[in-house]
């Protein structure tokens, strides 16, 4: 069993997130809004802030729509911290 801090978990899933054909519609909403809601600050700030609010809104918005995508419906679980290695032989 290999566990991976929070960090590197909220990270990888970030990627997948942002790799997945399904998700990139919420993507570039979630930025909209990020960017209305707080227009002064820098485009570093605005990606950081995305980032940092997006799962909590990703998850939000898909759970209120019962016709979403089973694949949706998984990836808003997130990802397990432990992680069940095979031997290597």
């Amino acid at each position: 069993m290999i566990s991976k801090d929070h960090e590197q978990l909220l990270q990888a899933h970030l990627y997948i997130l942002n790799n997945t054909d399904e998700v990139m519609s919420y993507l570039s909403t979630h930025k909209v809004i990020v960017k209305d809601n707080n227009p002064r600050p820098s485009k570093k700030w605005h990606l950081m802030e995305h980032n940092r609010t997006f799962m909590h809104w990703f998850k939000f918005e898909v759970l209120k729509d019962p016709q979403c995508f089973e694949t949706l419906m998984w990836l808003v679980n997130g990802l397990k911290f432990d992680v069940v290695r095979g031997s290597l032989k």
